[in-house]
């Protein structure tokens, strides 16, 4: 998750922005966790009325599949007149509950950023979905 943040914030500039992500797993029977390839969304231009997305592809084991991952971006290259509410977008809730699967997301700490903020500014995780996929024998 650190890595997939990393990424966001590196590769943010004036021209585009990228959310980062990837599917997590947990074997079964072994119960030990793994993570697919982080992906990294379409190149996002513009600020204000645009919005950041990622398309995570298909599971690589449909029974190990159990949660997924993916960060928000900043908006640190966008005029101060743009903002975004942090915290699950409503496409992150309805992929989260049509596919069963819990969704674990990294935005920034405050309740609002605005164009210009600082990347580097206090994150958190952010948890939304089921809690754990219903057909998870853990």
């Amino acid at each position: 998750m650190e890595a997939a943040w990393s990424r966001m914030k590196n590769s943010a500039s004036g021209s585009s922005r990228s959310e980062f992500g990837f599917y997590i797993y947990k074997k079964q029977p072994s119960g030990e966790y793994y993570v697919g390839e982080i992906v990294e969304g379409p190149a996002t231009t513009g600020c204000e009325g645009t919005n950041a997305s990622i398309s995570l592809g298909r599971v690589i084991s449909n029974i190990d599949v159990c949660a997924f991952f993916h960060c928000h971006t900043t908006l640190q290259y966008c005029p101060k007149t743009s903002s975004r509410r942090t915290g699950p977008s409503q496409s992150d809730i309805n992929f989260a509950n049509n596919n069963k699967l819990p969704g674990i997301l990294y935005d920034y700490s405050s309740s609002m950023i605005q164009g210009g903020h600082d990347k580097n500014d206090s994150y958190k995780e952010y948890t939304f979905g089921p809690t754990q996929r219903p057909d998870m024998p853990y």
